[in-house]
């Protein structure tokens, strides 16, 4: 099994790059031991009081909310999960409509909007049991902050693993590395 990571596209942003999402999107497709978590900041989500730059973002965040679901729904069954990065979280905290939970809701898939943990099996024939999937945690999260070095990223993700201490995988996004 594999698992895809999808976070900080920022569709609508003027800079978005399309090939390199439509290639991931190829990739899961095609690939049927591949699997993906929806890890935030999906949409850009520029309002008249966030940063970016409302002009010249790509249609409005219920457009981008719209060109998210349609992307995503030919691999719905293969996405685990759904979190809310900053760039959804603008909307919901000024006028109170959850895009990131719109997409899930959408696809059928789970949402959790500050984290999700996730139990991964599969396969068969771990060290315990033969007849048996093997077993993962994984703790996905958008994550928060500003951090300039790779340090100092990698410190962040340190500390979510000081009070997940049981999970074979984290995976926080929002520093874009």
């Amino acid at each position: 099994m594999r698992l895809v990571v999808i976070s900080d596209v920022h569709y609508g942003n003027p800079l978005f790059a399309d090939n390199y999402f439509q290639r991931t999107i190829k990739f899961i497709k095609r690939n049927p031991d591949v699997y993906a978590v929806l890890n935030g900041d999906i949409c850009e989500s520029a309002t008249k009081i966030s940063k970016g730059e409302i002009y010249r973002q790509v249609g409005s965040p219920q457009d981008q909310r719209d060109w998210a679901i349609k992307q995503f729904m030919p691999i719905k069954k293969r996405i685990l999960g759904v979190t809310t990065g900053n760039h959804e979280w603008r909307i919901w905290n000024e006028c109170g409509v959850a895009i990131s939970k719109d997409i899930a809701t959408a696809l059928g898939v789970p949402y959790r909007a500050e984290g999700m943990l996730l139990k991964i099996m599969f396969g068969k024939g771990n060290d315990y049991k033969k007849d048996r999937p093997h077993v993962f945690w994984a703790y996905i999260t958008h994550g928060y902050g500003g951090a300039r070095t790779k340090a100092a990223k990698a410190v962040k993700a340190e500390r979510i693993g000081a009070w997940m201490p049981l999970c074979d995988l984290i995976a926080m996004s929002h520093d874009h590395v």
